[in-house]
């Protein structure tokens, strides 16, 4: 993303909003929790064998989902909500995609894992969250990653 033969000539891509940032989390946490609603249609007929038939498809739907996810992480640096939103995640030193321990390990895996602490993860987490306040715009895992939000442009493959 950042050509340093010809520094003058590109500017650095904008900041995510804080807006869109939002939204996009909210987008992917709706759809975590989305495959569940697989579930119903075989509930409602009250057959054991059939809510299992159903609790499967949920179930397989969910691995489904997390599997494209983190795809998505790994190669666009994007979410399916940041990509909706037209926003992806760099590395801040040099624009480039953060790849699968960047986007996914040192992103969302160490920061849940620290959150899991008892009392600490609770600091943990709301420092995360309002380190969005920043000038920076950069949660606290962003920092932890080295990465940062931006603004998706028409040459990014995923815009």
């Amino acid at each position: 993303m950042y050509d340093s033969e010809f520094d003058d000539l590109l500017l650095p891509p904008a900041l995510a909003s804080r807006e869109s940032r939002l939204i996009a989390t909210v987008a992917d946490t709706v759809l975590v929790f989305a495959p569940a609603l697989l579930i119903v249609p075989f509930a409602v007929t009250g057959d054991e064998t059939l809510m299992g038939v159903g609790a499967v498809l949920a179930g397989v739907a969910w691995i489904a989902l997390v599997v494209y996810q983190v795809w998505l992480l790994s190669t666009q640096g994007q979410s399916i909500g940041k990509r909706w939103r037209k926003i992806c995640i760099v590395r801040h030193d040099d624009g480039s995609n953060p790849g699968f321990v960047g986007a996914v390990l040192m992103r969302g895996f160490l920061p849940g894992v620290v959150s899991a602490v008892p009392y600490l993860g609770n600091l943990f987490a709301l420092a995360n969250v309002l380190f969005i306040f920043a000038a920076d715009r950069r949660c606290l895992h962003d920092h932890i990653a080295g990465t940062i939000v931006v603004e998706a442009t028409p040459a990014d493959p995923a815009f």
